[in-house]
């Protein structure tokens, strides 16, 4: 992937191309410079009129590129790959189903100062200490048997994590970094051997807030893999094959986050469906005179542990409900059914019909039928009896985690169609200028997460089936709060914030909040005194703001 070149470019279009690979010398100097190409490309990536926020990055470079030459030498060239962490305001939970998403990039970031080796070994450091040096042969790492299918890299990364929890080594940090590197070898260059580098992270991405901290580790080392090796990816394949690559950590995510990390903008939401495959159907402007504040609830998620098991049950629900769908969509809208179905003939079986499809093709009295029809709960014996042509299927889906009582089928397969429905209005609510209707859709995509504080209103909501409501005033449930995740946002709302939610894919983190300019200081004192205060945790909050998506510097 060759460098572009700035010659009878404009200078604008110079400040936003990437600098690449340059001496350790020339960084010295750039970071000395208050002017230049490196000071151009901090404008921006975090804005010209954010000077303090440009200032501690060049800063945070500056530390990193000197622990980079202590613990590697400055002796060849060098390259810093940056990923952001992102705020997903709307659509959440079904990025893997079809759904828009409609986050942002946010003005935290994850750095990698990188240099390439010859050879297939990963050399990789932390400037937090608590993280400790890792090392990896890329080849080492691979399955030993030639596959580039999505259902066999599935299997296999499912087998790696079972291993892992079998020897307690789930949440090694190195997994993020092998992730892109193992797949990349694996899926998309089996013909030659990939060259490997030396790199040293640094992050400023807030852990365990729901902020992405840990895709962005697995984006900048797809970054530096890409570079090492001058590889591209196309705009489509980008999000489709990280997000992918990710589930080699023992994830059943999508790849929402890692789109949102890529392809954000400055002072912009990114609107965008991930599947079947990327399209970015805008960038939408961020209503003026509001703001998101982000607030720690100190309750941390084990995303190895207990909550990546409700997470991957979660999914796998999901894809229960899908073999229901696609039967249901074969007898009563078969046209549909077949032009899906050969439009996308080259992916499995599982992944041709999306929610999302049904949302945008069918009209809302056919989904309210669809959802009277799935059933309420099945168990794992009921949907081997019911399903046993899908054995196989069924069996993978069960794999990701734990047996569960049952699997709530209609409430979760209700939630993703309601929140697709919601998710992808955001446009023409923006446009039409209705900040209400934004707060009150993050509204009812946290009653779908709720645990606590259910009142009747809400309870119709979650457990209701009713074709006199529309769609996107349903909610479902998908059941990944908690209950301090609920008391925060009552608090929130009370004191009159327009919308609150879980951020991320919830199970601990933080909430945000939509509100007025001239609401924050009131909503930030209510959480204090009514949250923090009774709990004894550390009263810990941001506000979000932009940054340019992921790349190199």
């Amino acid at each position: 992937m060759a460098e572009p070149s700035c010659h009878d470019q404009s200078p604008e279009v110079c400040a936003g191309m990437p600098i690449g690979f340059q001496p350790f010398a020339w960084w010295q100097d750039a970071l000395e410079a208050s002017t230049g190409r490196l000071s151009d490309r901090l404008a921006t990536i975090y804005g010209e009129d954010e000077q303090r926020l440009v200032d501690d990055r060049r800063a945070a470079l500056a530390v990193l590129l000197e622990g980079f030459a202590q613990r590697y030498g400055d002796g060849g060239p060098v390259a810093i790959a940056r990923a952001p962490g992102r705020l997903n305001t709307l659509g959440r939970h079904i990025d893997h189903r079809g759904g828009c998403i409609n986050p942002i990039s946010l003005q935290f970031d994850t750095l990698l100062a990188f240099c390439r080796r010859d050879d297939d070994v990963v050399r990789a450091d932390d400037l937090a200490p608590e993280f400790g040096a890792r090392q990896f042969g890329i080849g080492d790492l691979l399955p030993g048997e030639s596959f580039d299918d999505i259902p066999s890299w599935l299997n296999w990364t499912q087998q790696l994590a079972d291993r892992r929890a079998a020897d307690n080594t789930r949440s090694d940090w190195v997994h993020k970094l092998a992730a892109p590197a193992v797949y990349l070898q694996q899926m998309y260059c089996a013909d030659r051997r990939l060259c490997g580098y030396d790199g040293l992270l640094s992050s400023s991405v807030p852990r365990a807030m729901g902020l992405s901290s840990s895709s962005c580790v697995v984006v900048v080392g797809l970054e530096a893999l890409l570079a090492v090796n001058k590889l591209d990816l196309a705009t489509g394949e980008y999000a489709l094959r990280c997000g992918a690559a990710e589930w080699y950590v023992g994830t059943r995510g999508g790849c929402g986050d890692h789109a949102a990390i890529k392809f954000g903008r400055r002072d912009r939401i990114t609107h965008a469906r991930t599947e079947p495959s990327l399209e970015i159907r805008g960038h939408l402007p961020f209503p003026e005179g509001y703001r998101l504040l982000v607030f720690d609830s100190g309750v941390v998620a084990n995303k190895t542990g207990t909550a990546g098991q409700q997470f991957n049950e979660k999914t796998a629900t999901y894809a229960i409900g899908e073999l229901y769908i696609r039967s249901w969509l074969r007898q009563n809208h078969g046209q549909l059914y077949d032009s899906l179905d050969a439009e996308r003939a080259d992916r499995p079986v599982d992944r041709r019909i999306y929610l999302a499809d049904l949302v945008e093709q069918l009209a809302e009295s056919a989904l309210f039928e669809l959802l009277e029809e799935l059933p309420k709960r099945r168990t794992r014996q009921e949907l081997r009896r019911e399903w046993s042509d899908e054995s196989s299927l069924l069996e993978s889906y069960f794999a990701t985690h734990g047996e569960p009582d049952s699997y709530p089928i209609r409430d979760v397969i209700t939630f993703g169609l309601s929140e697709c429905t919601r998710s992808a209005r955001l446009a023409e609510v923006l446009a039409a200028g209705d900040v209400d209707t934004y707060g009150r859709f993050m509204n009812l995509s946290q009653h779908a997460d709720r645990v606590a504080g259910i009142d009747r209103d809400t309870a119709v909501r979650k457990w209701a089936i009713d074709p006199s409501v529309p769609l996107q005033e349903h909610c479902g449930d998908y059941h990944c709060s908690l209950e301090p995740l609920d008391q925060m946002v009552d608090v929130a709302l009370a004191a009159g914030a327009l919308g609150a939610q879980v951020s991320g894919a919830g199970l601990g983190g933080s909430v945000m909040v939509l509100l007025a300019d001239d609401q924050a200081d009131g909503v930030i004192e209510a959480l204090r005194k009514r949250y923090y205060e009774p709990t004894g945790r550390k009263p810990e909050w941001l506000t979000a703001r932009t940054s340019a998506g992921a790349g190199l510097l």
